[in-house]
């Protein structure tokens, strides 16, 4: 026995089949748990009811997910906010002179002065100028007492070309001082999303360089 199928029924699509353990689109992860939780339960064996408390468990752990989503994104607008109010805070900063930590600098043309700490006096103190190509170019400062040296030196003199240079400092007592370098704040940019400071003859740099803000140049 044959059954004819009508033209509409021959032409109708099959229909899409539905997965009743993946969340429909659109549907939050707590709205589903709650749809296999209710689920779970009506379909539990009666003679063999699973125990309340698995329930409740389950209940407080979709609670802290929640709990701990909504803190991830209170966070992350918190730190979006915290740039942007870093980035304008710099832009008013254009013009001040600034002292940059670690000693590694882009030399121009202008003259360079900086300072470093010493916690022990010294016989015999020297900064040393190496460039890109390990070529080391010692400055002897003399002999210095305990606290702030300050130093300055003119690349023109010294016959030191335009490139990128690191400066450290050198002492008979072998201690290891931290270079600060002085500049004025040209311009405030954006690296891949992070603010970078462009410093008038020393280069661009992280704002975590920073170690000083001496204000605007009179």
């Amino acid at each position: 026995m044959s059954i004819a199928l009508s033209p509409t029924q021959q032409n109708a699509s099959p229909q899409p089949q539905i997965n009743p353990l993946e969340p429909v689109q659109g549907q939050s992860d707590g709205n589903f748990f709650m749809t296999l939780l209710v689920a779970q339960i009506k379909n539990q064996n009666p003679l063999e009811p699973s125990d309340p408390s698995q329930f409740v468990n389950q209940l407080v752990q979709l609670n802290q997910m929640d709990n701990s989503k909504k803190m991830l994104g209170e966070l992350k607008a918190n730190s979006q906010m915290m740039h942007d109010l870093q980035v304008l805070t710099l832009g008013n900063h254009v013009g001040s002179t600034v002292a940059v930590s670690g000693g590694a600098i882009t030399l121009g043309k202008d003259a360079i002065s900086g300072q470093f700490s010493l916690e022990s006096p010294a016989k015999k103190v020297s900064l040393v100028i190496t460039g890109a190509d390990q070529q080391r170019t010692v400055l002897d400062l003399g002999s210095k007492p305990v606290g702030d040296v300050a130093f300055n030196f003119d690349p023109k003199k010294l016959g030191l070309q335009p490139g990128s240079y690191s400066l450290a400092v050198e002492t008979d007592s072998k201690e290891k001082a931290a270079v600060e370098v002085f500049g004025v704040i040209k311009s405030v940019n954006l690296s891949n999303g992070l603010p970078m400071v462009s410093i008038a003859g020393l280069g661009d740099f992280p704002v975590a360089a920073i170690s000083k803000l001496k204000g605007h140049s009179v």
